[in-house]
């Protein structure tokens, strides 16, 4: 597994961790402004969300840039994301962060977010004493012709891209055309459809084109990068002509 890394840099501290390495936070001078920069890798490596217990404290905003120029080049090229806190009113509240990805376990890490008079914001890392430490699983939820479909995602940079997508909230894909045993329908952003392409068994999702994403019945005949696989998908979902096709994520332990 790679190596990667969190920095807060606060009012007044700097906290930095290793991820699973144990280090302990160091103190130094910082800027007013909370930022958290953390690195990831393409090809499966961790996302990041921010959950705030009062989000009308601060607003957040990121930026992601590659660390090569020319990383469309490089297998498994790393990035930097950099979360940026600015104070919007005085008060106090908790800061969840969470990394998630198909390949790569989940973690979880709190800290105690403080606006003061001035709006300067100050991150405080709570010690694992202070909360229950959890490893959260990303599950895709499927919806379609009035019934749900569980399961987890494949690795590979298009599954991570869905994962990614997915994260910021549920998707309502229209149905183009429902072809025999196979069901096709429209993404609502582009994925990387350059991975490994596999012939769809029963129950599969594939990414057929970069916004195409294809269910597989019996004896469907497409091939795609592979991105789920449902243990059973009903026959009559394929007949009945359903009209959309909803996708989310529940995050469990």
């Amino acid at each position: 597994m790679k190596l990667w890394m969190i920095a807060l840099i606060c009012a007044g501290f700097m906290i930095q961790a290793s991820c699973g390495s144990g280090a302990s936070p160091q103190a130094d001078a910082g800027e007013k402004t909370a930022k958290l920069t953390f690195a990831s890798f393409d090809g499966g490596g961790p996302s990041y969300s921010c959950e705030l217990g009062d989000p009308s404290l601060v607003s957040v905003t990121s930026e992601h840039q590659y660390y090569s120029e020319d990383h469309d080049r490089i297998e498994g090229a790393g990035y930097e994301v950099l979360f940026t806190f600015t104070g919007l009113k005085p008060g106090e509240t908790e800061l969840t962060v969470r990394s998630f990805s198909p390949i790569v376990e989940a973690q979880e890490w709190r800290y105690r977010v403080s606006v003061d008079d001035r709006l300067a914001v100050t991150l405080t890392e709570l010690p694992p004493e202070a909360f229950l430490h959890i490893r959260p699983r990303a599950e895709l939820v499927m919806e379609a012709g009035g019934r749900r479909f569980y399961t987890v995602l494949e690795p590979g940079p298009a599954a991570e891209a869905l994962l990614t997508a997915l994260n910021s909230g549920a998707a309502e894909l229209e149905v183009k055309a429902v072809a025999g045993s196979a069901i096709t329908a429209e993404l609502p952003w582009e994925l990387p459809a350059d991975g490994e392409r596999v012939e769809g068994c029963p129950g599969d999702m594939l990414l057929t084109g970069s916004r195409e994403l294809t269910l597989c019945g019996e004896d469907a005949e497409r091939e795609g990068v592979l991105l789920a696989s449902f243990n059973e998908l009903p026959g009559e979902l394929f007949a009945d002509g359903i009209a959309s096709i909803g996708l989310w994520l529940e995050w469990g332990e």
